[in-house]
C-alpha cells in the first residue's frame, strides 16, 4: 500500500521461510480441530529453538551492517532528541493504541454480527486484527521512512511468533486447565 519493499539483507529468505513453515505446521497441528498438549509444547519449544537460533547467528554476524544500523540509535533519522518529547510520546502511544484498537475491535465485532458473519470467525478477526496493530503501525512507518529491512523482519517476525508463543502457550494454558485447545471448525471453512 505504502509503496514497494525491497530488500538484500541476509536472512529474509529464511525467516520467510520459517514464517511459511509455522503457518504449515498450525495447520497440521490443528487440522484435527484440536491442539493437544504435546503439540502445544512443541509449538512453544519451537519459538525457543528460533530465538536461540537467532541468537546464535547474530553472535556470529557482529560485523554485520544491518544489525550496526538498526542499533545505532544517535545517528536515526526521525527520533525525537529530548527526553520530554521521548516521554510525550511514549505516552500517547501507550493511552492511544489500545484505545484506538479496543475501538476498531468492538466497532469491527459488532459490524460483523449484524452482517451474520459466524461468532469463531469474528473472535478470529477481530482479534487478530485489533493484536496486530502495533505491527501494524511499525510497518507503516517503517515503510514511509523506507526502512525495508524493519518492515519485513517485523511482518515475518510477528507471524512467527504468533503462531509458536501465542499457539503454544495458549495450548499449554488449555492443557493445564484440563482441556484440549479446540480449534472451531469455522476456522478452516
Amino acid at each position: 500500500v505504502f509503496g514497494a519493499i525491497a530488500t538484500t539483507t541476509p536472512g529474509v529468505r529464511r525467516n520467510a521461510i520459517f514464517a511459511l513453515g509455522a503457518a504449515v505446521i498450525l495447520i497440521a497441528v490443528s487440522w484435527d480441530r484440536i491442539i493437544s498438549p504435546v503439540e502445544s509444547y512443541i509449538l512453544f519449544g519451537l519459538i525457543i529453538g528460533y530465538v536461540a537460533l537467532l541468537a546464535f547467528l547474530a553472535r556470529g554476524k557482529s560485523d554485520d551492517p544491518t544489525i550496526a544500523e538498526l542499533t545505532d540509535l544517535e545517528h536515526m533519522d526521525g527520533l525525537p532528541k529530548s527526553m520530554p518529547t521521548i516521554l510525550g510520546s511514549l505516552l500517547i502511544g501507550l493511552v492511544g493504541l489500545p484505545i484506538g484498537a479496543q475501538m476498531i475491535v468492538s466497532g469491527g465485532t459488532a459490524a460483523a454480527a449484524d452482517l451474520g458473519v459466524d461468532d469463531a470467525l469474528i473472535g478470529l478477526t477481530a482479534v487478530a486484527f485489533g493484536t496486530s496493530l502495533p505491527e501494524l503501525a511499525t510497518v507503516v512507518m517503517a515503510s514511509v521512512r523506507r526502512q525495508a529491512e524493519l518492515a519485513i523482519g517485523n511482518v515475518l517476525g510477528s507471524n512467527i511468533f504468533n503462531v509458536f508463543a501465542v499457539g503454544g502457550a495458549t495450548g499449554i494454558a488449555a492443557s493445564l486447565a484440563g482441556s484440549e485447545l479446540p480449534v472451531p471448525e469455522a476456522f478452516f471453512g
